[in-house]
This record gives C-alpha cells, sequence and structure tokens, in this order.
C-alpha cells in the first residue's frame, strides 16, 4: 500500500516509505515462516505422539498374562494348614491332616480342570527361540526368563496364603544351572532313579549351604515327545529341535499346575515346596 501510494514529492521521502513498506513485508514474512515452523514442530509432535501410542496399544495387545485361577476355598485351606502344621511337618497326608488333606484333594480337581486349557499362548515368546547350552541345559538367559515366569504364577498364591513372595537373585539363578549341569554330568536318568542326591550334595557344598533341595516335574509339556521303537518295546524321547520361549512357557504352566493340583499322592510335598508352606512353624530353611 506505501509503494501504491508514492507521490514522489521528494526522493528522500519516497526511499523511506519505500524501506518503511519493505521492511513491514520482511517482518511479516518472518512471523510467516516462524508461524509455519511452528505448526510444522506441532505436527511432528503429535505423529510421534500418535505413533508412540499406536505402538503402545500394539505391545498392550501382544502382552499376555497367565495367571493360575483358584477356587473357593483353596487358600484357605493352605491358611490352615500353616495356622495348624507341627512343627517341622512339610507333607499333607490323610493321616497327619485329615480334614486339610480331603478339602485339598477335593479342590484339586476343579483347579487343575479350570486352568488345565488356560494357557494363552504368546506371540512374541513364539518368535523367540530358546537357545540350549552344549550339555542341553537351558542358556542363563532362558533360566532367567522361565525363572520369571514361574514366580509371576506363584507369587500371588503365596502373597495370598501370607507367606513369603520368592526373589530371584543371581546366586539362585547360578544354583539352579549348577544343580541342572552337575545332572548332566551324572547322565541322571530321573525317571528311573529320582533325585539325584549326590549332585545336589556337590551343589550345596560349593555353595556353603547345608541343603539344596528341588522338587522337579517332568519336562514332556516343553520338549516334542516322539515314540521310538527299542527293541521289542517302544520308549518315549524328547525332541528340543526349533522350541520357542513360548513352549517353555507352556512346559512350566503346566508343570506347576501338576506340583500343585496332582500332588495329594505325594503328601503334597511338591505343593508345599513352591507354595513356601512348609516354612512356616519350622527350622527347615
Amino acid at each position: 500500500a506505501a509503494k501504491n501510494d508514492l507521490k514522489q514529492p521528494n526522493q528522500a521521502d519516497s526511499q523511506k516509505q519505500l524501506d518503511d513498506a519493505q521492511n513491514a513485508v520482511n517482518n511479516a514474512q518472518s512471523k510467516a515462516n516462524d508461524a509455519q515452523n511452528a505448526l510444522s514442530n506441532a505436527k511432528n509432535t503429535l505423529s510421534a505422539s500418535q505413533n508412540a501410542l499406536t505402538q503402545a496399544q500394539d505391545a498392550q495387545k501382544d502382552h499376555v498374562v497367565n495367571t493360575i485361577n483358584l477356587p473357593a476355598g483353596y487358600i484357605d485351606a493352605w491358611k490352615e494348614y500353616v495356622n495348624t502344621k507341627e512343627k517341622n511337618d512339610y507333607l499333607v497326608t490323610e493321616s497327619t491332616y485329615p480334614d486339610v488333606f480331603k478339602k485339598l484333594k477335593q479342590l484339586d480337581v476343579k483347579a487343575y480342570n479350570d486352568n488345565l486349557m488356560n494357557y494363552h499362548s504368546d506371540p512374541t515368546a513364539k518368535q523367540t527361540p530358546v537357545t540350549l547350552n552344549a550339555n542341553g541345559t537351558l542358556s542363563r538367559n532362558d533360566i532367567i526368563k522361565a525363572t520369571q515366569f514361574a514366580v509371576s504364577l506363584l507369587n500371588p498364591i503365596r502373597e495370598a496364603i501370607g507367606v513369603t513372595p520368592y526373589k530371584i537373585t543371581n546366586a539362585s539363578i547360578d544354583v539352579a544351572q549348577d544343580v541342572a549341569n552337575e545332572y548332566r554330568k551324572d547322565n541322571w536318568n530321573t525317571w528311573d532313579h529320582a533325585h539325584d542326591n549326590d549332585a545336589l550334595d556337590r551343589v550345596a557344598n560349593k555353595w556353603n549351604t547345608d541343603l539344596v533341595s528341588e522338587s522337579w516335574a517332568g519336562d514332556g509339556s516343553f520338549g516334542k515327545v516322539k515314540w521310538t521303537p527299542n527293541n521289542s518295546d517302544t520308549e518315549f524321547i524328547h525332541d528340543y529341535n526349533n522350541l520357542t520361549l513360548n513352549d517353555l512357557y507352556q512346559g512350566i504352566y503346566s508343570s506347576i499346575l501338576s506340583l500343585l493340583f496332582k500332588d495329594a499322592d505325594q503328601g503334597y510335598g511338591h505343593a508345599t515346596d513352591i507354595l513356601g508352606v512348609r516354612a512356616a512353624n519350622s527350622d527347615l530353611t
């Protein structure tokens, strides 16, 4: 407008008006540029936020939580055992604790059936191969993942009963690896010979502790079982090729169900171990 209104009465006045007009244009353009940059930055920030939200939502979709569902009365039955057990007892049998034993045996059937088909596959874990060491034991990283998964299943039950929850330490992982290694050194068949007590004693001595104990379950739900001819008979062997973390989790889930809900014929010795109830009113570690 200033340019259009120049009457040119004075060259100096005209130049000043022209300069003022050009400065106004420059200032306006600068503000427009700033506004455009701010708009672009805002769009970029919004886009990044939307991408982050989408990724978080996708991750949440893939995040699978597995739990063990318990029938009414199950926790109360174990609380009753904790509150009435004799010092240093660690079994629940029909002769020693008839009421608790009867309750648990009835609850076992429902608990096992309710959870048998309740494992939820983990899409991410399905894409993660399990790594085995040269001697066939789990890699340390997979031992940690396996332990974390087992603890996530058991600690809610332990806390509901009122006993100390599991805490994972580097040493506990090392002890587990040492036990597995000793079993492999002895070429020990647990199905034929049960616990390798000599191996457990060697690990206990290494760690300068009075006792290393264990509850073990078969890995038929982890290793792929194949039947093979053996002279006139057949035997089953496990195939550990191409297994994933999801296979490992499913095997642990299945094993814990057996240790908890199919243990009546063992005096619930495995259940009292992994539930931590045998430590109540006891000198046992």
